[in-house]
């Protein structure tokens, strides 16, 4: 496997695959993912614990649905089988909102419901989040005309209101 090329052009190869680097990676520090090794190096004792400290969300995630006690009108008796099946949910529906007391973990069916019951996705932040998601892809492609010559491009940014577009070559 080529992984670059040396200064004199000469290829550079990898030694191992990613996948086998990985294992022998992890095997070395007796471990047995290269997760769990990044996971010691920044010393957490856990994969779940390093992942969650990274995210503002998922800190706040516990291991079981808190719908178990049929907060949303139903009791919840859905068998968790791998962390993946469990989100973090902002009771308000406000993204913004990260008060502790606002989180609460739920499976996917129990999140999927409460969204649709109480209407999250209509949320001022829900809708602020979309909007300004929209708004920058808007302004990526505005801020750029593209202007094709033979094998040139031609670029001008019309946010910095250039009047002499730059130059920039296909090879």
């Amino acid at each position: 496997m080529i992984i670059n090329t040396l200064k004199d052009g000469n290829p550079n190869y990898r030694k191992w695959c990613s996948e086998h680097h990985s294992q022998r990676t992890a095997a070395k520090h007796g471990l047995k993912t290269l997760a769990e090794v990044c996971a010691k190096n920044a010393g957490f004792d856990s994969v779940r614990k390093y992942t969650n400290s990274r995210h503002i969300d998922r800190r706040w995630k516990k291991d079981h649905c808190e719908n178990r006690d049929g907060r949303l009108g139903y009791v919840c008796d859905f068998k968790i089988q791998i962390e993946e099946q469990l989100q973090v949910d902002h009771i308000d529906g406000n993204p913004f909102n990260h008060d502790p007391d606002n989180y609460q973990t739920l499976c996917c069916n129990c999140h999927a419901y409460k969204t649709w019951k109480n209407k999250d996705y209509l949320s001022p932040g829900r809708s602020t989040l979309k909007k300004n998601k929209r708004q920058k892809k808007i302004n990526y492609f505005l801020s750029f005309n593209y202007i094709a010559q033979g094998s040139e491009i031609r670029v001008a940014s019309e946010s910095q209101g250039h009047s002499d577009p730059g130059l920039i070559s296909n090879a």
